[in-house]
Order: C-alpha cells, then structure tokens, then sequence
C-alpha cells in the first residue's frame, strides 16, 4: 500500500486558506502557524517519496508531544525509534534536520512580520528600542540633548561573530532558503492575493522544499 497521505487541513496547509496575521495571532502561535505550514509540505514531500516512512514520522512527532506533555514515558518512544531500519533512521534523521532548519526560518519570518505590525501601530513593541530609550530619557528633562551624544561618543563597542561548525551550510542550501523564506513572507500578504496566487505561491514553496530535500544536506 502506498500509505495515508498527510490531511490536507493541517497546520494552514489549504491553498485557499487564509493566513492570520501576528497582530492577531501573537509571536507563538503566529510561529507555530508558520511551523505546522512547512511541516505539512515537507510531509507531501517525503510521503511522495517513502510514504511509510512519512507514517512513522508522523507518529514520531505524535509520540515526541506526548513525551513533551508527561502523557508518554520517553522509553516507549526510544523503543520505537530502535526499530527503525537504517534507511529509514536516514530518512527521518534527514527530515527532522530539514524541518529544525524551516523553524529558523520561521523564526525569521516572525521576526520581520512582528516588526512591520510595530512599524504600523498594529502591536505594541515589547522590548523598547534604543531609539525609544533615548526618547524617553530626554522627554524626562533629567539629561541634555548634549549630554547623550557626549555619552554616546565615549561608547566603545566591539563586534564579537559566533558560529557553530554544524551550522556551516553550502551556498546552494543557503539560496534555497533565502527563497523559502522570501515566499513565506509572501505569504502573508495573502489578503492581497487571489486564490490562484496563493496556491501558485504554496506550490512555489513546495517545489524549494523538495528541492532542499533533494539536496540531501
């Protein structure tokens, strides 16, 4: 049999379905909603290929967030994972990877779209900006225009550049991402897009989320 195929209603994954913006949302779950959305295409992706494998995945992720929520001893699911032949341990060690890396992405396109609704007025900035800072510390009348910029004359800052080797990815990989990325936030101007823009859009995404899989980094 050629297994069950991922539903088509989960996690925003309807071409048709509107997307809910951040101000409406809020971070967390505007990002989980971004989440369950590449999650769904790389599980059309993979099940196109091993659609078996997607069934164990699928549970694998099942079984992880009853461990998370204390519902499921995490021997079970070890017992589980031990079963797993060495192609197909491969496979799920690859799309679990490939799916870690789309979070960050996520993550990104959460960050941008958070501060475009702050830039509109659409939500409130939680963290206070330097900008809001200086602001704030002038209209309280107890330090001069003058004396911040003298203050800030003597700053010395030095720029410090971290990166973990495991994270050292090729350029193609990085392309890839940039575009999956790009057509994310795309996305999200869903509102000003037909029906027909959006599913060419997610099947855009789609086609670079198979692409990245192919990649095999």
């Amino acid at each position: 049999g050629g297994g069950t195929s991922p539903k088509k209603g989960d996690g925003g994954g309807s071409p048709d379905q509107l997307l809910r913006s951040i101000s409406a949302l809020g971070s967390k779950k505007f990002l989980r909603q971004d989440d369950s959305i590449l999650r769904r295409l790389f599980m059309e992706v993979l099940h196109t290929h091993h659609p078996k494998t997607t069934e164990k995945l699928q549970l694998i992720f099942k079984m992880s967030e009853q461990v998370h929520a204390g519902k499921l001893e995490y021997a079970e699911l070890k017992a589980f994972l031990e079963t797993l032949g060495p192609e197909e341990s491969l496979v799920v060690s690859s799309m679990i990877s490939n799916m870690l890396n789309a979070h960050n992405i996520s993550e990104d396109v959460t960050n941008v779209q958070h501060e475009r609704a702050q830039r509109s007025g659409e939500m409130e900035r939680a963290t206070p900006t330097m900008d809001d800072c200086l602001k704030k510390l002038l209209a309280s009348g107890r330090v001069s225009k003058e004396d911040v910029i003298g203050g800030l004359q003597k700053l010395q800052i030095d720029l410090v550049f971290t990166a973990h080797p495991t994270q050292a990815q090729p350029r193609s990989v990085l392309k890839k991402n940039a575009a999956i990325r790009k057509m994310l936030n795309n996305l999200h101007s869903s509102s000003h897009l037909s029906m027909h823009q959006r599913r060419e859009l997610k099947s855009a995404l789609k086609a670079q989320l198979e692409a990245l899989y192919r990649s095999d980094e």
